[in-house]
């Protein structure tokens, strides 16, 4: 990855520790804060920097002032088979987003597809992180949230339209069952959107102020949401989902 002028560079385990103890120190469970940690810094890593490091600051804000449960008991509240409901007990978003993910991952390799449809939930970050997870499993995954009305119809004054965001990941090497895929072997074919010009949580041109650059992407180990781009304040999340080769969630 290419760093800004005047940037740090800071490896990934640095960063990654120093997520995890903000977390940590506001209550969040130790499990929980590693995993908000992990997809907080992987935006940084694929230089999504307007859903990276930039944002802590805020969730810790948000727990602290008690609009964020940092002891969510996210939980499976019905569905079908292969399509489940959770609920997220107002979590962190990152939080909701792994427990959704993984039980999507989960039931896609027992039915074949599995798509979990998460409420309660808040900001999850980066859809891209939570697609991008089903890859580890030879998968296909599919992530994208609600988002308050923020951005209004082509011709319109008023605000209608969310800017909801959806992002895919598509392996192209897909391997034996048991074998076991790292992050730099799946090649996939990867989308991350939001639907406006620009992400509203894109940090503007400082050219006098310093940044930081996570180094180390391929030592991502561990890698699903709310309002996406934009910090909105719906009180549900979006999706998970992933499908074996071939299916889609």
């Amino acid at each position: 990855m290419e760093l800004p002028e005047n940037s740090t560079p800071v490896k990934w385990e640095a960063a990654l520790d120093f997520a995890r103890r903000a977390f940590a120190s506001v209550g969040v469970p130790e499990d929980d804060a590693r995993r908000a940690a992990e997809a907080l810094v992987d935006a940084d890593l694929h230089s999504t920097f307007s859903h990276g490091l930039k944002n802590l600051r805020n969730y810790i804000t948000q727990v602290t002032s008690g609009k964020i449960n940092p002891k969510a008991n996210v939980h499976d509240v019905g569905g079908a088979k292969a399509a489940r409901v959770m609920d997220a007990d107002n979590a962190l978003g990152h939080v909701a987003g792994h427990y959704g993910m993984n039980k999507a991952i989960e039931l896609a390799k027992q039915y074949g597809v599995g798509a979990v449809f998460m409420r309660g939930s808040n900001h999850y970050g980066a859809s891209g992180y939570w697609a991008r997870l089903a890859l580890r499993e030879n998968m296909i995954g599919f992530a994208f949230s609600n988002a308050g009305a923020n951005m209004a119809p082509w011709g319109a004054k008023k605000q209608m339209v969310g800017n909801n965001p959806p992002a895919w990941a598509v392996p192209s090497a897909v391997l034996a069952t048991g074998d076991t895929l790292l992050p730099g072997d799946t090649q996939p074919a990867f989308i991350d959107i939001a639907l406006s010009v620009v992400a509203g949580a894109a940090p503007p041109a400082s050219p006098g102020l310093g940044s930081i650059g996570v180094l180390d992407c391929c030592a991502v180990t561990a890698g699903a949401s709310d309002c996406g781009a934009s910090d909105c304040g719906a009180s549900d999340c979006g999706v998970s989902g992933c499908g074996g080769a071939g299916s889609v969630a």
